[in-house]
């Protein structure tokens, strides 16, 4: 969204990649704005900053969920436009663009508590629309103005918060240098102490040629490297195979990393039993798929905690996903479970029992079900089939269906349907239990009420007709009376 066409903009646009369409969404919050700067977080996207008429420095959210802007702590310093802009785990990052002259500031931002904190200034010149992205754990920024020259590329680590260069001289640590035409790293670039070409090792870190077959000459290694089948004492260090190629079980340290006879590779266990095979710890980061930040929560991964096998998302806008491989370019979601707790299963479930929580002592502000009866009695039930081609990935059964329609639930019993972050509703059948059970309720009520009422319309008409009898047999005797007293009696 936003962006320049004769004027600024502020319209702002959804693509789905299932059907290649675009869909309008609510205009981004705000003035319009030209040269703007955008990332996401989680399952949230923002934008801030850019110029209309002014450097421009709000900030605002995207809820996909209610299609809803909200504005959010402005960016830390100046206004601005051309800025760069990436995420990196559950932190933002706003830095350089042009606020009158060439800006080199960097910021992050924090979600959770909605706030903005000044980091190293970029290392680079000041500059303007630039490039800026994030792959893993590491932010990038590169070129951009004035000028239309620059050439130069760095990477940000949200950890130890510096910016370095590619093409620098290498200086020991988390260093980018650019090769040449043939891939090779010039020496230009290397400090005066490295070793290359052949020369003697002569520390960490450094560069050392190998001969026509690969192999580092003994004649380049210090004698205080590790070799010909010693004890393997530290980092860096040679050691000889055996005949069969393998290193001798004597001469690794305590916890190795061991391929058995089998091919079973082992981690700080000498006699695997399994292709990988972890030592026996209790932790919760036994495996590390990827780590957000460096603690025992916010990574994905496994681990075993007691009797639990762990698996572990590193935030709550994370889900863990199972999928089964359609094709060669598309996989099929089959269940999720989603951060908060909540579970998609994309089939029917094939259960001998289920049960839910309804433990009195769980609850609070019990009231009852208004009007239940009238309230189902407008619901609607349809027979329907489900829209396979158009939805795929649900995985959706051919066979004829029969439910409700979430939309006309919700206006009844909101409580029953869910809303996903697409704006798809779904209804808890199970839930309808206690509206029905109330309707059912309320029905024997009004039964009872009738039966009721007519027991006493027919005591009432038995009554009548005995009265009817009684009058029937007087008139009778009265008839009588009067032929008696016609004839002289």
């Amino acid at each position: 969204g936003t962006g320049y066409d004769s004027n600024p903009l502020k319209d702002f646009w959804e693509y789905n990649p299932l059907n290649n369409s675009w869909t309008q969404k609510a205009d981004v919050g705000g003035s319009e704005r030209a040269s703007a700067v955008g990332f996401s977080i989680g399952n949230k996207g923002y934008i801030g900053t850019g110029i209309f008429d002014e450097y421009l420095k709000d900030f605002w959210e995207y809820n996909p969920l209610n299609n809803i802007w909200t504005q959010k702590a402005d960016v830390g310093g100046p206004g601005r436009y051309g800025a760069v802009g990436f995420s990196i785990g559950i932190k933002g990052y706003i830095g350089t663009g042009n606020s009158g002259s060439a800006l080199k500031d960097f910021w992050e931002y924090n979600e959770i508590n909605n706030s903005w904190t000044q980091k190293a200034d970029f290392a680079g010149s000041g500059r303007f629309m630039a490039i800026g992205f994030s792959i893993g754990n590491k932010g990038y920024i590169g070129p951009g103005s004035p000028s239309h020259n620059r050439k130069d590329f760095w990477e940000y680590d949200p950890n130890s918060h510096n910016l370095t260069q590619q093409g620098n001289n290498f200086n020991g640590v988390s260093q980018l240098v650019k090769t040449d035409t043939i891939g090779k790293i010039p020496a230009t670039v290397l400090p005066t102490t490295t070793t290359y070409q052949g020369n003697t090792f002569n520390g960490n870190n450094q560069l050392v040629q190998t001969d026509a077959i690969g192999k580092i000459s003994t004649t380049v290694l210090p004698a205080n490297v590790t070799q010909q089948g010693n004890k393997f004492n530290g980092n860096y260090q040679l050691v000889q195979t055996d005949a069969t190629g393998k290193i001798p079980s004597d001469n690794l340290p305590a916890s190795p990393t061991f391929i058995a006879n089998t091919a079973f590779l082992g981690i700080g266990v000498n006699d695997p039993k399994a292709p990988v095979h972890l030592t026996n710890s209790i932790i919760n980061r036994k495996i590390i798929l990827w780590q957000t930040n460096d603690n025992e929560h916010q990574f994905h991964g496994f681990g075993v905690n007691g009797n639990t096998l762990r698996y572990q998302v590193d935030v709550p806008q994370a889900s863990h996903v199972f999928y089964a491989g359609i094709t060669p370019t598309f996989s099929r979601e089959l269940f999720r479970i989603k951060g908060d707790g909540n579970a998609i299963l994309a089939g029917n479930l094939v259960t001998n029992g289920s049960s839910s929580s309804s433990d009195k002592r769980y609850k609070r502000d019990f009231s009852s079900i208004a009007n239940p009866l009238n309230k189902v009695l407008q619901m609607n039930g349809f027979q329907y089939y489900w829209k396979q081609e158009e939805f795929k990935e649900k995985n959706f059964p051919a066979t004829r269906q029969l439910g409700f329609i979430a939309q006309e639930v919700e206006m009844l019993f909101p409580e029953l349907v869910e809303t996903d972050e697409k704006g798809y509703k779904s209804v808890d059948y199970a839930r309808l239990t206690p509206v029905l059970v109330e309707a059912i309720k309320e029905l024997k009520k009004e039964n009872d009420r009738i039966i009721n009422e007519n027991i006493g319309i027919r005591e009432q008409s038995a009554f009548i007709s005995k009265e009817n009898a009684s009058i029937r047999k007087d008139v009778e005797s009265l008839k009588t009376l009067i032929l008696q007293v016609q004839n002289g009696k």
